[in-house]
């Protein structure tokens, strides 16, 4: 990405319903991940920005692999491609990782999405949207059970999935880099 550049073209996928990225100039945002894929491969881009949800295993497959696909081709490999997502998934971070994503940020319920502000950080401070740190800061034994109907439940790897996690611990033990000091995870190591 060029931090010298005052206006540039930003196209943002947002495949949450309902959810609208700031209007700008310069940004041009689609609905599906095909339309992305199309316009992504057919234009030269500063930024490539997807917001996306991991809340079923649908709209996680169709985000991995619009990440795969833009990363491993000719036209937009070398576009910078950050995601945004509705909330921290050790399992999904680490397909996207899979996938060739080096970029990530969780965005909760109702902050905006600006896609020129987030270009200008991602290209100032890039680290703080990188995947590896991203991943690091999770615990490594949260597991994810999918379920018929779409039911998820994490579970704690550390006590052999006898733990189901969710609410206050998940969020600010698992979650973080505090997860180090958790008991079950000091057992282990």
């Amino acid at each position: 990405m060029n931090p010298s550049q005052t206006n540039p073209l930003i196209l943002v996928a947002s495949l949450l319903p309902g959810f609208e990225p700031a209007p700008r100039d310069g940004v041009q945002t689609v609905r599906t991940a095909l339309a992305c894929l199309n316009l992504a491969t057919r234009s030269r881009l500063d930024l490539i920005l997807v917001h996306g949800a991991v809340n079923n295993a649908s709209d996680r497959a169709t985000l991995i692999e619009l990440v795969d696909c833009l990363r491993h081709h000719p036209a937009s490999r070398e576009t910078p491609l950050l995601i945004t997502l509705d909330r921290w998934h050790r399992a999904v971070l680490a397909e996207l990782q899979e996938a060739g994503l080096e970029l990530v940020n969780v965005r909760g319920p109702g902050q905006g999405l600006d896609p020129l502000e987030l270009y200008h950080q991602a290209t100032r401070y890039g680290l703080g949207f990188d995947i590896r740190q991203a991943l690091s800061r999770l615990c490594p034994h949260l597991n994810c059970a999918m379920f018929d109907g779409g039911t998820e439940l994490v579970t704690c790897g550390a006590c052999h999935n006898r733990m189901v996690l969710g609410g206050e611990r998940l969020r600010s033990v698992c979650q973080v880099s505090a997860y180090r000091h958790c008991a079950y995870f000091k057992e282990l190591h």
